[in-house]
C-alpha cells in the first residue's frame, strides 16, 4: 500500500485469489460483533475520560490523528517501513484517511464509529462487549474488534503487528475495514447472529465489505501489484479450519470468495448475505 497518489493499478481478480490447494488453521482471529484534526488526548472530550494509560485514541468520530511531521517510508510505500509493534500507531495514521474515505463516500449519511482505540502492548480497557470464550469484557493488545454495544473499534498493537509482519502492509487495513463492516451491519439493522452458523454468515459479509474497500482502493490506484501475495497471506492467517464444525468464521475459500465478491462487484453485492436487510 503506497503513501503517494502515484500508485500502479492492478487487477482486483489477481489480488483476490482463492484457488489455493490447502487451508491454513486459524492463527489470527478478527473480532465479531458479539461482540484534518487531531482527536482529544486521553481524558478529554466525550467518551475519553476513562481511557487508561497505554490506550491511544486513533480516531474520535471523524477526527483522526495525523502522521508525525517529516515521517516517510522507503520506496514511497508502507511495505517494510515499520519494524516494531510500537510503530503501528503511525501505520494507522497513514491508512485511516483511505479507509474513512471509502466509508464516508459509500455511506455518506452514516456516522463512523464513536472511537477507534489503539491498545498498546500491555494495556487493557473495559468495553461493553464480553468475550464468550473467557467471560472477559476487557479489550487488550490482542484485540481486533468492533463492539456494537459501545460503538467503538479496538485495535491491539500485538495483533496489528502480527498482521503487518506476517502478511504485509495492506493486511491490517483490510482487517480494520472488516471491523468497520461490522459497524455498518449494526447501523443498518443486519440481524445479530444467534448461532455459530449465523455468525459465519455475519463474518463473511464483513469480509465482503473489506473486499469492497479493496476494490475502492484499487479504483483510486492506492494499491500495487506487490499487495497480491499480502492478501493471500492475510487470508491464510484469518481463515478458520475447514474441519471445525463449530467455527464462526469462514475458511480460506469462503473468506476469499467474500473478499472477491465485494472487490469485483462493489458493496451492493454484499447485500446477497442478507437480502432482506440491505447495507448498500
Amino acid at each position: 500500500m503506497r503513501t503517494s497518489s502515484r500508485w500502479r493499478a492492478w487487477t482486483i481478480a489477481a489480488v483476490l485469489l482463492i484457488a489455493v490447494p490447502a487451508l491454513a488453521s486459524c492463527s489470527i482471529t478478527l473480532g465479531s460483533t458479539s461482540t484534518a484534526q487531531n482527536p482529544p488526548a486521553a481524558g478529554q472530550g466525550a467518551g475519553a475520560a476513562s481511557v487508561p494509560a497505554g490506550v491511544i485514541v486513533l480516531q474520535q468520530g471523524t477526527r483522526a490523528m495525523k502522521p508525525p511531521s517529516g515521517f516517510n517510508c522507503p520506496n514511497a510505500n508502507l511495505r517494510g517501513c515499520f519494524t516494531s509493534a510500537g510503530e503501528m500507531v503511525t501505520y494507522y495514521e497513514f491508512v485511516l484517511p483511505f479507509i474513512d474515505a471509502f466509508f464516508q463516500q459509500t455511506w455518506p449519511k452514516l456516522a463512523l464509529p464513536a472511537h477507534i482505540y489503539f491498545m498498546s502492548t500491555g494495556s487493557s480497557m473495559q468495553e461493553a462487549c464480553g468475550d464468550p470464550a473467557n467471560g472477559s469484557n476487557q479489550a487488550n493488545d490482542t484485540s481486533y474488534e468492533f463492539c456494537p454495544a459501545d460503538n467503538n473499534v479496538y485495535l491491539g498493537e500485538r495483533l496489528a503487528f502480527a498482521l503487518y509482519g506476517q502478511a504485509g502492509d495492506v493486511a491490517p487495513a483490510t482487517g480494520l475495514a472488516h471491523e468497520l463492516g461490522h459497524h455498518i451491519q449494526s447501523l443498518t439493522g443486519v440481524p445479530v447472529p444467534q448461532s455459530n452458523e449465523q455468525t459465519l454468515v455475519h463474518e463473511n459479509q464483513a469480509d465482503c465489505v473489506s473486499g469492497a474497500f479493496l476494490g475502492f482502493a484499487n479504483n483510486h490506484k492506492w494499491l500495487e501489484q506487490g499487495d497480491v501475495p499480502v492478501l493471500q497471506k492475510y487470508l491464510d492467517l484469518i481463515a478458520s479450519s475447514e474441519n471445525d464444525p463449530n467455527r464462526t468464521h469462514g475458511d480460506f475459500q469462503e473468506r476469499g470468495a467474500a473478499l472477491e465478491l465485494g472487490g469485483k462487484q462493489d458493496i451492493r453485492a454484499c447485500d446477497t448475505f442478507y437480502p432482506d436487510t440491505p447495507i448498500a
